[in-house]
């Protein structure tokens, strides 16, 4: 599965869907990370930059995504596993 990514980190990163047309923004390989039980499916991406995104398995290429540096996704994960984001 593939899609793109929207939403930036600032201007000139070439990934600011605002300033890019699609066809120059990079496309993001797509892979299911969580399935809810009411079908709430979470799918994630790896950014050029060393970075995740995250979007709305269920949306596709609709969903608005989550854009996060390595060190947010190392501290997101983190705050996942210890149960501070349940």
């Amino acid at each position: 599965m593939s899609g793109e990514r929207t939403g930036s980190f600032g201007p000139g990163d070439g990934l600011d869907n605002e300033a890019q047309p699609v066809s120059d923004r990079p496309v993001l390989q797509w892979r299911s990370a969580k399935c809810g039980t009411h079908g709430a499916c979470v799918e994630i991406a790896d950014l050029p930059d060393g970075g995740m995104a995250i979007r709305d398995g269920k949306a596709g290429d609709a969903s608005p995504v989550l854009a996060f540096t390595e060190p947010e996704w190392a501290e997101f994960a983190a705050a996942i596993r210890t149960g501070e984001l349940s």
